[in-house]
């Protein structure tokens, strides 16, 4: 009898430890191969110094995926359509049973593999794991993954920029400690997370399983939704994907290889700073230009050579930023055009930086632009330049910020607003007894005409009136770090009142009560730039 469950046993161990060294069904990895595959896509060492798994991790995508099928599953260096990851994959083990474990997802390819300058981004941290009794539907032999609790920081879809190269999302299993405590988890800073760091502070050890995909962003060809062939499209425009976008507004800029009969077309002449609709016009990004778009009238009959039809009808444009982000905001495409924005963040991106550098909570409890501000520095300036603009997060020489920046707009138009800038970081971040300092205060501002010269497409804010608070450079202490320094875009009110405001006294300010005391509301738009005085040693 003990023979018999000493073979058992024997047997147990050999069917186990075989259907993990030995490829399961369906092309699934071993083991050993996963091991390699980590290597040499340089997972080991971007992301982990080492890894031996003793298990396997799968992640399913279901939905309508673009392959035409209903599920998908993440073998190490699989490839994905961005739209395919949207939604929150299932996950599944194989090779272990009992026991909590943590998922942790991360990009280590930020803003792209070659210039990983803010990776690694968190996509997702989530604890309580345990091996359920439901075998998952998708990935042979394996068991679904459940947990009891809301995740630290939940799943966020992959979304590399345009161009950046494919990025590596790598997710990693944990046996997760009695007692865990994730309090040094910042769960809203997403950027420069590095999980080997946070798994060796917490004693988290070494991953047990891990998989990665990769997500890759390519400008695709984008086309009115009711326009031309598919199929005689790509052929004439080299591409492979087509993408149909709704109508919008175009600006046509000063044309290039165009000729008085290229400008002639069925609506009229097509003239610089004329608006039209996008009716039968197909646009892609023109890579030899950065910020420009070049646009074919579909409703001209095209060569029997594609690259004479290209430049008989080619015309390079500006896409109106209100426009565009009203129309593709849900979108990847909003991402892809190849526009005067490609540096300037969308909305989406502000609203993440604000997140992600934690302006949310210190300032703001939420925040959701509906527009843009910009702040342009202009001068002798530290990098040998005359003007830089800030954009969510930019870091300046304290010298570069001393004059009165001018301000500038994008989506808005009219009304008065009120501008505000504060400090939440003072006498420092990590000590914050005297912020918010007020640093701008002024009401009555209004969109000129007169167009911005460092930001494309942007109108300059003018104000009639005095400031409230005149504009104060940032002067952080020395050593205390960099300090955030937040410009707020609000839409002022009827009979607005700050006669209460001492304003005298710019220390202990809070913004979002003053906004809830003035009838200001919510912010409209906000960015912010980061100052910062170094110790120095006299030589």
């Amino acid at each position: 009898m003990l023979h018999l469950k000493v073979l058992l046993a024997l047997g147990a161990y050999v069917y186990t430890t075989s259907a993990l060294a030995t490829p399961m069904a369906y092309g699934y990895p071993t083991l050993s191969q996963v091991q390699q595959k980590f290597t040499t896509e340089g997972v080991v060492p971007d992301v982990l110094a080492s890894f031996k798994p003793t298990a396997l991790l799968y992640l399913t995508y279901n939905g309508n995926l673009s392959d035409g099928t209903n599920t998908k599953v993440v073998l190490p260096g699989t490839s994905f359509v961005r739209n395919d990851t949207l939604n929150t994959p299932e996950f599944s083990v194989d090779g272990m049973k009992n026991g909590t474990y943590i998922i942790a997802i991360v990009d280590p390819d930020a803003p792209s593999r070659a210039n990983p300058t803010v990776s690694q981004i968190r996509h997702m941290f989530a604890t309580n794991f345990v091996v359920s009794a439901t075998r998952s539907t998708s990935a042979a032999s394996s068991m679904v993954l459940q947990n009891t609790t809301a995740a630290i920081s939940p799943y966020f879809p992959p979304n590399p920029p345009v161009g950046s190269g494919a990025h590596r999302y790598v997710a990693l299993l944990y046996a997760q400690p009695e007692n865990f405590n994730n309090a040094s988890l910042n769960a809203t800073q997403f950027a420069k997370f590095n999980i080997s760091s946070f798994a060796a502070s917490v004693g988290l050890g070494d991953p047990l399983a891990g998989t990665f995909l990769t997500v890759e962003q390519k400008a695709p060809l984008c086309i009115n939704a009711n326009s031309h062939n598919d199929s005689e499209l790509k052929k004439d425009f080299g591409v492979n994907e087509i993408i149909s976008v709704p109508e919008m507004h175009l600006i046509t800029e000063k044309p290039r290889f165009v000729s008085q009969q290229m400008l002639s077309t069925a609506d009229g002449d097509l003239q610089p700073d004329t608006k039209r609709r996008a009716e039968n016009i197909v646009y892609i990004p023109d890579s030899d230009i950065p910020g420009h778009l070049l646009v074919f009238e579909t409703t001209i009959r095209r060569s029997a050579k594609p690259q004479v039809a290209r430049v008989g009808h080619q015309i390079s444009i500006t896409m109106v930023k209100s426009h565009l982000l009203a129309a593709l905001s849900l979108t990847s495409v909003a991402s892809v055009l190849a526009s005067p924005y490609a540096k300037y963040p969308t909305l989406a991106e502000v609203k993440k930086t604000f997140y992600s550098e934690g302006i949310v909570p210190d300032v703001l409890s939420s925040f959701n632009p509906t527009s843009f501000i910009y702040l342009t520095f202009t001068g002798n300036l530290s990098d040998g330049t005359n003007s830089k603009v800030v954009l969510p997060n930019t870091s300046f020489a304290r010298n570069d910020t001393l004059v009165p920046p001018e301000i500038s707009v994008q989506g808005i138009k009219g009304s008065p607003y009120v501008v505000a800038i504060v400090d939440p970081d003072a006498p420092s971040r990590a000590t914050p007894t005297s912020g918010q300092i007020r640093h701008l205060l002024a009401a009555n501002f209004t969109v000129s005409n007169a167009r911005s010269k460092y930001v494309p497409q942007s109108l300059v804010l003018k104000n009639s009136t005095a400031a409230v608070n005149d504009y104060r450079p940032p002067t952080p202490p020395v050593g205390s770090g960099p300090h955030r320094y937040v410009a707020l875009l609000y839409s002022q009110p009827k009979n607005f009142d700050v006669s209460f405001l001492n304003v005298s006294d710019i220390r202990l300010f809070n913004i979002s009560s003053f906004a809830a005391r003035t009838g200001l509301g919510e912010p409209l738009a906000g960015t912010f730039l980061t100052v910062e005085q170094k110790n120095t040693t006299a030589v």
